[in-house]
């Protein structure tokens, strides 16, 4: 436990040691140390602080005569791990987990591993056009999934597959969703890679970097105003969290106390952007407690401390009201995807990146399932063996699929296709016959049968829906209190709606947002 002591390092070492046993035995409520306590309680404006405050906004007690220049780089975030490279539990430290369920996420992680090996291949020869791996980094997927409850909404970024075959993703689902046949769940518009699974609570990968971070406390902050046992989780990397998207995420979060997860894999690299490049102060880990958020830094390749330490945050977020921040530390082993050539950039030789990939969470773990008996080369053999047939399998099976039908390039925007759309499905479907020879019509379910009858009312320029004239008494109204009143109707038909926006807590400077005849402000 005592990564979690990130404001107050000089936190008593054995209260340290006690939290941290509670923390992986499992056997009773994990107790802070003094040091996490003081960041917790911390965290907020008026919360803990003995003294008065000079001024509103600020923790300040004292005045100074000298200017105090804080660099930020004091305090030394120590990185919480429980089994070393070589696979040997610290001491006095239990598995937080069965070894049954260890034997489990150690299967997914290398069934990750195989699938990445086989896709990686097929993008090489053409198959695909585009690959992501996820080497070296599997425990930050399964371990974060496997201390989560199933009910726990997951905003992904690209590197998260450990996460998704934990959530249930199967080899074919894989495997349509990278051809882009008709079996994709995103029916073929989206890059590889790019999975979605909302059956079991996990959100579509977003190409646009970051912009996944500030939806998550969206739902935190929904969780909590329900009391839901309940949090949302939001995956990025190192490079995501420059994007301006993190920032607004982890103050929104912050101010609202969302029941959030953010998740960070700092494995160094941003495609070609070293971490050297990438930000001047201590990791992200460094940016929690300025936003008053308890934050972790974890040994992203150590799939106990990964799951315990994801397991403690998920404690504290629906206990506390409180978003969490954990910074997963590993390795890229690989190129960023198939359009990279880390080499060209890479600061590791050769021999560096093997010793990395040494200490990777597959090999570490494998070793402590030997040690205890519960794996040997034979049993190694038989899974990567069954993995890579089920995946190959899954392919063949896809690329005998047909792709989705040419209309779906315009469907699930609108309700009802506006005509505009109508005008242009049409027009695609008159230029790829007759320029039949230049596309693989049989490849496309539809285009090998006759064009789709057209109804030319549907490409009008004109609404679909009119809306009916009014009727009754009516007055003449200022459009503040037409805004009003339209906030009214609308907010009086779901009660838990929350209304947000610049200057509305009291109703705005020009009283556009008195509803119902009270003011709208965000309860924290």
């Amino acid at each position: 436990m005592t990564a979690f002591s990130s404001l107050a390092s000089s936190a008593a070492s054995a209260a340290a040691r006690t939290a941290r046993r509670s923390l992986v035995t499992g056997s009773v409520r994990p107790r802070r140390s003094d040091a996490l306590s003081a960041l917790v309680s911390g965290r907020r404006f008026c919360a803990g602080v003995a003294a008065p405050k000079l001024y509103r906004g600020a923790l300040s007690t004292r005045f100074c005569e000298q200017p105090e220049f804080k660099r930020g780089l004091n305090e030394d975030f120590g990185v919480f791990q429980l089994m070393d490279a070589k696979g040997v539990l610290r001491e006095g430290t239990n598995l937080p987990f069965s070894l049954e369920e260890g034997i489990h996420m150690y299967k997914l992680m290398v069934k990750s591993e195989v699938y990445d090996q086989v896709l990686n291949t097929m993008q090489r020869q053409g198959r695909i056009s585009f690959y992501c791996t996820n080497f070296g980094e599997e425990a930050t997927g399964v371990g974060t999934a496997a201390a989560l409850k199933p009910q726990d909404m997951i905003w992904p970024q690209y590197r998260e597959l450990g996460m998704f075959l934990y959530r249930g993703l199967t080899p074919q689902q894989i495997c349509d969703q990278n051809i882009g046949n008709e079996g994709d769940g995103s029916k073929g518009r989206n890059l590889q890679v790019h999975y979605c699974l909302p059956e079991a609570n996990v959100q579509t990968v977003h190409a646009v970097l970051g912009t996944q971070i500030p939806q998550a406390p969206g739902a935190g902050y929904a969780y909590k105003l329900d009391k839901e046992d309940r949090v949302s989780v939001a995956y990025f990397g190192d490079g995501a969290a420059s994007e301006g998207d993190a920032l607004t995420a982890l103050n929104f979060a912050s101010v609202y106390g969302s029941q959030t997860l953010f998740i960070c894999r700092n494995n160094g690299y941003s495609i070609s952007t070293g971490v050297e490049d990438q930000y001047g102060g201590d990791g992200i880990g460094a940016r929690g407690p300025a936003f008053g958020i308890p934050t972790v830094r974890v040994d992203g390749n150590d799939l106990v401390a990964v799951f315990a330490a994801t397991r403690e945050a998920r404690r504290i977020a629906v206990e506390e009201k409180t978003p969490v921040l954990l910074e997963l530390m590993t390795y890229r082993v690989s190129d960023h995807t198939t359009s990279d050539d880390s080499s060209a950039y890479r600061l590791e030789n050769k021999a560096e990146v093997a010793e990395y990939k040494a200490k990777g969470p597959i090999p570490r773990w494998k070793a402590y399932l030997e040690s205890q008996g519960a794996w040997d080369d034979v049993k190694e053999a038989a899974l990567r063996d069954e993995a890579k047939k089920e995946i190959m399998e899954a392919f063949k099976a896809g690329e005998a699929k047909k792709k989705p039908p040419l209309k779906e390039m315009f469907t699930d925007t609108f309700d009802e296709l506006p005509w505009h759309l109508e005008e242009q499905h049409a027009y695609a479907q008159k230029h790829v016959r007759e320029y039949s020879a230049d596309y693989n019509m049989d490849r496309y379910r539809g285009l090998d049968g006759p064009a789709p009858v057209e109804e030319p009312h549907r490409m009008t320029s004109a609404p679909r829906k009119v809306p009916p004239p009014a009727t009754g008494p009516s007055e003449e109204t200022t459009m503040v209190a037409a805004i009003n009143d339209a906030l009214s109707i609308a907010l009086a038909e779901e009660q838990r709606t929350v209304l947000f926006g610049e200057d509305v807590g009291f109703g705005g400077v020009f009283r556009a947002s008195v509803v119902c005849g009270k003011s709208l402000a965000p309860t924290g």
